[in-house]
């Protein structure tokens, strides 16, 4: 609107070839404020802390969230290829048209008792276990670690039932 404006005044005062200034300093903000955005989102999955405990491995953020990831649920949320067909049932998981989602983590088989043996940085993106079952491939980049956080603050609300289905 504001725009539209500037070039009807332009117009009339037979300034047409000059740019309005405002426009030029609203897309500046507006520049601000997406880049502001995208540092949010970059930040707020960088980690500032690793620390292996003796049942979770801990990771606090640049954002000042603190995830803890019992190794259960580490092991059983494995990135790799193949604990991606066994969670889904079998399906190719790296076609186009692949399944969404974790699939059914209960599906992997962990003991209660699992423990890495090692933990590798992989680059500046991600962590790599060694686990005490032989298992080592699984690859969990750290935007991947932020979005499937455990704790009561960042997972997903439950479905919102129907009351034909609380009867």
């Amino acid at each position: 609107m504001k725009l539209m404006l500037d070039l009807q005044l332009a117009t009339k005062y037979g300034r047409i070839n000059k740019r309005p200034t405002t426009w030029r300093c609203s897309f500046r903000e507006n520049w601000r404020s997406l880049e502001n955005i995208i540092i949010f989102f970059m930040v707020k999955k960088i980690p500032k802390l690793l620390k292996k405990h003796d049942t979770a491995f801990q990771v606090e953020w640049k954002d000042g969230h603190v995830s803890w990831y019992p190794y259960t649920y580490l092991r059983q949320m494995c990135p790799c290829a193949e604990c991606a067909i066994v969670r889904h049932k079998g399906r190719d998981v790296h076609s186009l048209f692949a399944p969404q989602g974790d699939g059914d983590v209960t599906l992997i088989e962990v003991s209660d008792d699992i423990q890495p043996l090692d933990v590798q940085l992989v680059g500046r993106y991600a962590l790599q276990f060694s686990w005490d079952d032989g298992h080592n491939t699984g690859i969990y980049p750290f935007e991947v670690l932020r979005e499937t956080c455990p704790c009561p603050e960042c997972a997903p609300l439950p479905p919102i039932q129907t009351e034909e289905e609380t009867k």
